[in-house]
């Protein structure tokens, strides 16, 4: 997995010339599909750290289970428990959803 960082402007509406700074990865997926996309952030739930990432050409979230290590770089797994899936996701709108209603109001 590939990760750079770019630049875009922000969208502050105020034209303040400021800059807001977005991780990006490069996901090469179980299908061999390649995509590049904005990491919206890390968190954790019950100490288990997860990330969440929208497809630079999607609206859609993706949300894995995340390692990183020394030796192994990057690591992202699959959440295959549906109710781990939906304990995550809680906590992901809730950590997130005033950033998603902002996205969706500017739309």
């Amino acid at each position: 997995m590939d990760e750079n960082k770019t630049n875009h402007d922000c969208d502050c509406g105020d034209d303040c010339g400021c800059e807001e700074e977005f991780e990006m990865m490069h996901l090469i997926l179980d299908d061999d599909k390649e995509v590049d996309c904005y990491v919206l952030g890390v968190f954790d739930v019950k100490d288990i750290e997860y990330i969440a990432l929208v497809p630079e050409d999607s609206d859609d979230v993706l949300i894995y289970k995340y390692t990183e290590t020394e030796e192994d770089g990057v690591q992202l797994d699959n959440i295959e428990d549906d109710n781990e899936y939906e304990e995550v996701g809680k906590v992901f709108d809730e950590l997130f959803a005033e950033e998603l209603e902002k996205e969706e109001s500017d739309k």
